[in-house]
C-alpha cells in the first residue's frame, strides 16, 4: 500500500525498503536508519520527518509514532506508510511550520518476524514472546529497539497502533488511555482530550463509528508503561483481519492515518501546553519521591504509605537491569555497601514496578529503604558503568537530583 509496492493488501519487507529508501532519497525531510534487528535478523527501521530535515534527537521535541506490535496488525502498519510520505510532501503552510517545530518518529515495523502471519503465533515475536507485555523487562531486541528511540528521543506524544479481534461489532475503530496505578493524571487527561476532542470527531467525521476500546490493566503494557514515562500516550485497535465483518484493509489504514493527522493538529494546537504540564508533572514527582509525600501504589492492592525513600540492591543485581539502565536511564548512588536508587527521581513512576518486591510484573527483588543514607562520597552508576562525584555531606536523595541534571 507504500507508494511502488505491488500488493494491493500488505506492504512486504523487501518492499517497505524499497520504498523508505525511495521516500529519504526523494524528500529531504525524511531520514531511515536501522536501529535494530529482530530474532530472526530483520532490520528495525526508524523513520524520522522533520522540516527542513530531521535534527538530532534532542534538538525538538517528538512524536513518536509505533506500529504491528503484533505481527499480524498491519493496518497501522500501512497507515504509518502514508502519513510519512503526506508530512513529507505536503506543501501546507501550518502543517510545514507544524513540522518546523516537531519531529514525527515512526516504527512501522516492530515485529517484522511475525508479518501477516495468520494464525495465534502471529501476535508473538519469533521467541514466543507479546512485544506487548514486555516493556517492564524488556527482553526482546524489539522492544530494545522500541525504548532505544524513546530513550534518544524522550516523546511528548506516543500512539500504539494495532487491531483487535471481536473489537464491539458496531464499532470501526477504538480508542484507550493509559490506567492503572500511578499514572501522571494530567497527562491521562490530554490522552483523553486527544481522544474526545481531535481523533473522534474526525472519525466521526468521515463516517467512521469509533468507540472505546476495553484498557489494559497491566503495567507491563506499552501505552501505561509510555505514560510513566511522561508522554501523553493512546493505544489504537481497529478490527482484525479475522474477525466477522471486519472492513477491508485499505478502510483500516485509513483510518489509522485519520488518526495520525488529528494527532498532527492536537500537537500544532497543545505544543507548548503539553510541554509544561510534561515537566510540571516531572518536577511534582521528584517532589513527592524526595518527600516521601504520598503513598505508593504498586497495584490494585498493595500500597505502601508511607512509602519507601528508595530501594537498595546488590551489585549482582544492579548488572541484572542493564536494559533499565541503557534504555530507561536508570541512575543509583554506590554507597559501598550497596546500590542506592532514590525514588527522588524522573523515573520514580517506573522504578518500583521493575524491582518491588510486590510488584506483579517485578525483574528482581529489592529492598525498600525507608530513609535515604546519609555519606560523602558516593558514585554514581548508570549506563557508563562509574564516574566518582564528591559531594557535601548530605541526604542522597537530594543529591540524585543533581545527578540526574547532569546524567538525564
Amino acid at each position: 500500500m507504500a507508494q511502488g509496492v505491488t500488493d494491493p493488501d500488505n506492504t512486504t519487507l523487501a518492499e517497505e525498503s524499497t520504498f523508505l529508501s525511495l521516500l529519504e532519497t526523494t524528500y529531504d525531510r525524511v531520514s531511515v536508519e536501522v536501529i535494530g534487528s529482530s530474532v530472526n535478523n530483520n532490520d528495525i527501521r526508524k523513520v524520522v520527518v522533520a522540516h527542513p530535515q530531521p535534527v538530532g534527537p534532542q534538538d525538538r521535541p517528538c512524536i513518536y509514532i509505533i506500529a504491528q506490535q503484533h505481527g499480524w496488525e498491519t493496518a497501522g502498519r500501512e497507515g504509518s506508510f502514508w502519513m510519512m510520505r503526506f508530512l513529507a510532501e505536503t506543501q501546507d503552510a501550518q502543517i510545514i511550520e507544524h513540522l518546523s517545530n516537531v519531529q514525527w518518529v515512526f516504527l512501522p515495523t516492530a515485529n517484522p518476524d511475525n508479518l501477516r502471519v495468520s494464525d495465534d503465533g502471529g501476535r508473538l515475536n519469533s521467541n514466543g514472546v507479546d512485544l506487548n507485555r514486555d516493556h517492564l523487562a524488556l527482553t526482546q531486541p524489539e522492544t530494545q529497539a522500541i525504548w532505544s528511540v524513546i530513550h534518544d528521543y524522550d516523546p511528548d506524544v506516543i500512539l500504539d497502533l494495532h487491531e483487535a479481534r471481536n473489537t464491539a461489532p458496531e464499532t470501526d475503530i477504538e480508542f484507550a488511555v493509559p490506567v492503572g496505578v500511578e499514572i501522571p493524571q494530567k497527562l491521562r487527561n490530554e490522552a483523553i482530550n486527544l481522544v474526545e476532542n481531535y481523533v473522534k470527531p474526525a472519525l466521526i467525521g468521515l463516517s467512521y463509528v469509533v468507540g472505546d476500546y476495553e484498557p489494559i490493566i497491566r503495567v507491563s503494557a506499552f501505552t501505561n508503561m509510555v505514560e510513566k514515562n511522561y508522554a501523553v500516550s493512546l493505544l489504537v485497535e481497529t478490527e482484525r483481519e479475522d474477525d466477522v465483518n471486519v472492513p477491508p484493509r485499505i478502510d483500516r489504514a485509513t483510518m489509522h492515518f485519520e488518526t495520525l493527522k488529528a494527532v498532527q493538529t492536537f500537537y500544532s494546537n497543545k505544543a507548548s501546553a503539553l510541554v509544561s504540564i510534561k515537566y510540571s508533572e516531572i518536577n511534582e514527582k521528584i517532589k513527592e519521591g524526595r518527600g516521601q509525600l504520598k503513598p505508593l501504589s504498586i497495584s490494585d492492592t498493595v500500597t505502601l504509605d508511607p512509602p519507601p525513600a528508595g530501594y537498595t540492591v546488590s551489585s549482582a543485581q544492579w548488572d541484572s537491569l542493564i536494559y533499565e539502565r541503557n534504555l530507561v536511564k536508570l541512575r543509583a548512588l554506590d554507597t559501598g555497601s550497596s546500590i542506592f536508587i532514590s525514588m527522588s527521581r524522573r523515573g520514580k513512576l517506573r522504578t518500583p514496578f521493575v524491582i518491588d518486591t510486590d510488584s506483579y510484573d517485578n525483574i528482581l527483588n529489592a529492598t525498600r529503604i525507608a530513609t535515604a543514607p546519609i555519606i560523602n562520597d558516593v558514585s554514581v552508576v548508570g549506563k557508563v558503568g562509574l564516574s566518582k562525584v564528591s559531594i557535601v555531606s548530605g541526604w542522597v536523595d537530594r543529591q540524585t537530583i543533581l545527578v540526574s541534571k547532569i546524567l538525564e
